[in-house]
């Protein structure tokens, strides 16, 4: 799972991932921080390759933001994209990964 988690009254959400079993016991709970003082939103998850996970999502103040996860939820790497200064938005939520 994957969505926004608030802590505080900082109106700045951060990117919370959530991972369960196959019978929906808690794995892993974290939120990372991506550094701006924005409303940050994981909006669709994916299993990679090599068990771990990606997640893409939205910063508020327009870059989509796509973050590389272990299969433990260690971050190992984060970028976010804009394109010619222009907010880029996830409409339709689609996800995939590629060779």
């Amino acid at each position: 799972l994957c969505g926004g988690y608030e802590q505080g009254n900082t109106g700045y959400p951060q990117v919370l991932v959530t991972k369960l079993d196959a019978n929906g016991a808690l794995q892993w709970m974290k939120s990372y921080d991506t550094g701006q003082n924005t409303a940050d939103f994981g909006m669709v998850i994916v299993n990679t390759n090599d068990g771990g996970l990606a997640v893409a999502g939205h910063l508020s103040v327009g870059p989509v933001y796509i973050q590389k996860l272990n299969a433990a939820g260690d971050q190992e790497w984060a970028k976010t994209y804009v394109r010619n200064d222009t907010a880029l938005i996830l409409n339709n939520c689609s996800f995939i990964q590629t060779a």
